[in-house]
Order: structure tokens, then sequence, then C-alpha cells
């Protein structure tokens, strides 16, 4: 079983499909202590977090990325950002990028019975 944070859209489609969510944070602080602490499989974190919503998840990641080369990072945004991402990105292990728009596409992953296959699809990079 895959092991992870994310927020609160995704966690009921991937607790439907027997993911184990390990918790959400508030803001990108917290988000970082969660993760030093529970050290999950996979990560989502919003570009855009608390308390200025500009690229405080962004950030988080990177630190992430820095301390858990191995863990694996799924990026939502509401907008078109990739630029803002394209660091992280570029490092190309273990992270992917999906648009909140897109994130009914996760509703059709639990729906087809593939969270699973497109979960370890981010982890296998």
């Amino acid at each position: 079983m895959t092991t992870f944070f994310c927020v609160e859209v995704s966690r009921v489609c991937l607790e439907r499909a027997d993911f184990k969510v390990l918790a959400q944070a508030g803001d990108a602080s917290e988000l970082i202590e969660l993760v030093r602490g529970h050290e999950p499989e996979l990560v989502l974190v919003d570009i855009r977090m608390p308390p200025s919503y500009s690229t405080e998840g962004l950030d988080a990641a990177r630190v992430i990325r820095e301390e858990f080369p191995e863990m694996g990072i799924l990026v939502l945004s509401a907008y078109a950002e990739v630029a803002h991402a394209m660091e992280l990105l570029a490092g190309g292990r273990r992270v992917g990028y999906l648009l909140k728009s897109r994130i009914t596409d996760v509703v059709l992953w639990v729906t087809e019975g593939t969270v699973e296959k497109h979960v370890n699809s981010i982890l296998r990079r």
C-alpha cells in the first residue's frame, strides 16, 4: 500500500482506492515537519499554500526533494505554472505535475481501478 500526504480533494478518491493517507498539512512548514516525521512514499503538494499563497508549496517540495531524494512528489496547481516548477520537474525522478482542473482524472482513475498504476508511474520515475 502506498502511503502519502495529500490535499482534501484527492483524499476521498485515494482512500476509496485503498491508499493510506497519513496526514494533511495546513501550510508548507507543517508539511515539511509531517514529511520528516512520517516519511511517506508520495507527497501531494499544492504550489500555493498558506500563509501567502504564492510558492510556499513549491518551496516545500524543493526542501522535501533535497532531504528525501527518493520520495515521490506530485505538485498540484490551479494554474498552468509549470515555469515555477521546472527546476523541481527537471530533476525528473519521482516527481509529477497535475493541474487541479485535472483532479477529475484521479476520480476516473479510481472508477477505472487504475490509481495505483498512475501513482506507481510517478514513483518509478
